[in-house]
């Protein structure tokens, strides 16, 4: 299954998610996540779809200037029973992340494993990377 979830349209960032059907080839929309979110990574693991990361609009209901943040959640969404078109699908946070990270990529390892790998910019030299492991059930 193809997913596009999330990204920028006209200038807003959005939760929107469609997918794409192969058998009828075309994208249908999808449930939308909680926190519209760009700029942010997703794997799959086993039935599961699980963003992380990204950037959000702050200011927007205040009516100030739209700027970025930094998601700190990260969201999974549920399937039941294997089928989406009967409605059974739900977006849950599964954990919020102390220190989030822009321009990470998430990772499926194993069957229970999910690993979001970070460049730290302030000491690249250095630094080959930051891992954060978080074991899902």
């Amino acid at each position: 299954m193809v997913r596009v979830s999330g990204g920028v349209v006209a200038g807003k960032t959005v939760a929107t998610v469609w997918r794409f059907v192969s058998t009828r080839q075309h994208w249908v929309p999808a449930s939308s996540m909680i926190q519209p979110r760009a700029h942010h990574s997703s794997a799959a693991l086993g039935q599961r779809l699980y963003v992380l990361g990204g950037t959000r609009d702050v200011n927007e209901a205040t009516g100030g200037p739209i700027t970025q943040g930094v998601v700190e959640t990260i969201e999974c969404l549920e399937v039941l029973g294997g089928n989406e078109e009967a409605g059974t699908c739900f977006w849950w946070v599964v954990a919020v992340v102390p220190c989030p990270r822009l321009g990470s990529h998430a990772v499926a390892y194993g069957d229970h494993s999910l690993v979001e790998v970070a460049m730290v910019f302030s000491n690249l030299k250095k630094n080959l990377g930051n891992l954060a492991n978080l074991r899902l059930k």
